[in-house]
């Protein structure tokens, strides 16, 4: 950062009114070569760096006098106003003073303008709405007006041109900043506060984006906890479900059963318990009861006709006896290990039978008829397994039965 007063070439402009210095027989033009004169002294400059525009310097005969003060004012860093009547009137004297004020905007400064009052103004003590006169009743102006009457080279007048030069060396050599650096600076502040937007839309979108996961994340918890609460609600149903279809299966097998038990082996439950399945049981009700058949036929129909058994009569006996009684002993297994369905009242309906069989076995087996003996001997021998098998199947189902109340 650099300062007006390390310019290359520093250039201030003194404005006056030529009549002033007629009227002061030269007095004024002297007073700017004495300030012009200070100022180089005190900035340590010499007549190539160093310059301060007077009109006589600026405006040449026949010159256009509008561009040529544009062109001085332009190149001016500092403005000093001799501030008189004939200033406030003189329309030259106008020009230059409005020109350096946006001259000084350009500059980026606001006390690079000097005035000096050398003749009374009465409109400075007055409320005025002229521009000029209120910049410099807003300055802060030097009072020469006792300096008027006085040698420009007496030692009053010189003490007061080396205090206001000193004034305006003060000011330049404060810190400055070129038009090209204060542009360059807005450019990067512009840049940074761009950067700044940029960086903080950026945040705004992460954190917006992060909010949305966020949001997104729960509800799909959410989802998932309704999910699986739904879930084991459908479940839960769904046992409830397969609870009361248990209990129902359950409840219409003990009406069944109950309904059996109750209406004995008629033909009526026969043909129940044949319809819901349970075949294999009610087959077993006239296997049980074949061997007596048999018997009973044979001797019903060979007997009477008959006072003793051949051979063939005896293997056509034993081989109907010995099926009947395979069969029988079959489908005992069959009802105990198989389908363990066999109910106790038929259990026991198998033990006295094949018990009375066994009897009338051992009965015939006693006799001394040498057919009845051999008949007996296999009635007794043949229904001796079929009772020990529906035994064992009695224990078997009541056992079962025990269990299941149990549990």
């Amino acid at each position: 950062m650099a300062s007006l007063a390390q310019l290359p070439k520093v250039v201030g402009f003194f404005s006056y009114s030529r009549n002033d210095d007629e009227g002061d027989n030269g007095a004024v033009s002297a007073l700017a070569n004495r300030i012009f004169l200070e100022l180089r002294a005190q900035l340590g400059r010499n007549n190539e760096n160093f310059k301060l525009w007077r009109d006589k310097d600026a405006l040449a005969a026949g010159e256009h006098w509008k561009e040529k003060l544009n062109e001085a004012v332009s190149e001016s860093v500092f403005f000093i106003q001799m501030v008189t009547p004939s200033v406030v009137n003189s329309q030259f004297c106008r020009f230059e003073f409005e020109s350096f004020i946006e001259r000084e905007r350009e500059l980026g400064r606001n006390d690079l303008v000097f005035p000096i009052l050398y003749i009374s103004v009465p409109e400075l003590d007055a409320a005025t709405t002229d521009d000029v006169i209120s910049i410099v009743k807003e300055r802060q102006f030097e009072d020469w007006r006792p300096l008027r009457y006085l040698d420009v080279n007496s030692t009053e007048v010189r003490q007061a041109v080396g205090l206001f030069c000193s004034t305006i060396s003060r000011k330049l050599r404060l810190p400055w900043l070129s038009p090209e650096e204060r542009r360059a600076i807005e450019e990067r502040k512009v840049k940074q506060l761009r950067l700044q937007e940029a960086e903080t839309k950026r945040q705004d979108e992460e954190r917006r984006q992060a909010l949305e996961a966020q949001r997104k994340a729960e509800e799909r918890a959410r989802k998932e906890v309704e999910e699986k609460r739904q879930r084991e609600q459908e479940e839960r149903e769904e046992q409830k479900r397969r609870a009361k279809e248990l209990e129902a299966e359950r409840k219409a097998e003990e009406k069944r059963q109950s309904e059996t038990t109750a209406a004995g082996i008629g033909y009526r439950s026969l043909f129940r318990a044949w319809w819901r399945g349970d075949r294999l049981r009610t087959l077993a009700i006239p296997f049980l009861f074949s061997p007596i058949f048999f018997y009973a036929v044979f001797y019903a129909t060979i007997s009477p006709n008959k006072t003793s058994f051949n051979s063939t009569d005896i293997s056509i006996f034993y081989t109907v006896f010995g099926v009947a009684s395979a069969l029988n002993v079959l489908f005992g297994l069959a009802l105990t290990f198989i389908r363990e369905r066999m109910p106790l009242w038929l259990c026991c309906l198998g033990i006295g039978g094949y018990f009375v069989l066994s009897a009338l076995g051992l009965f015939l087996d006693l006799s001394t008829n040498q057919t009845d003996k051999a008949v007996g001997g296999f009635f007794f021998w043949s229904s001796m397994p079929c009772l020990v098998i529906y035994v064992i199947t009695f224990f078997v189902v009541k056992g079962r039965k025990a269990s299941t109340v149990t549990a």
